[in-house]
């Protein structure tokens, strides 16, 4: 039995669609991210991840870093240290 993919809702995760550009690159980018942390945590645990502030990120949330800088690379990185263990 296959499972169902589930199209990721980035309003669900706190990033509210019109808050990033349309840009289909960096949407699909940003639920890619969403689903590597999905690997750890339950959704409520991503939005907080997503909407609290990150050392890793130099005190901003990874929402305001999307927001404002579009650094999905960076972000990217935080979220791949979060998963191997690392929670600063």
């Amino acid at each position: 039995m296959a499972t169902k993919h589930v199209p990721v809702e980035l309003d669900r995760f706190g990033l509210p669609s019109s808050s990033l550009p349309h840009d289909d690159l960096l949407i699909q980018q940003v639920k890619e991210i969403i689903e590597l942390l999905q690997k750890k945590l339950y959704d409520d645990g991503v939005r907080q991840w997503i909407t609290g502030p990150n050392s890793s990120l130099g005190g901003s949330t990874p929402r305001d870093v999307l927001e404002q800088d579009k650094d999905v690379d960076a972000v990217r990185a935080a979220a791949e240290a979060f998963v191997q263990g690392d929670y600063t």
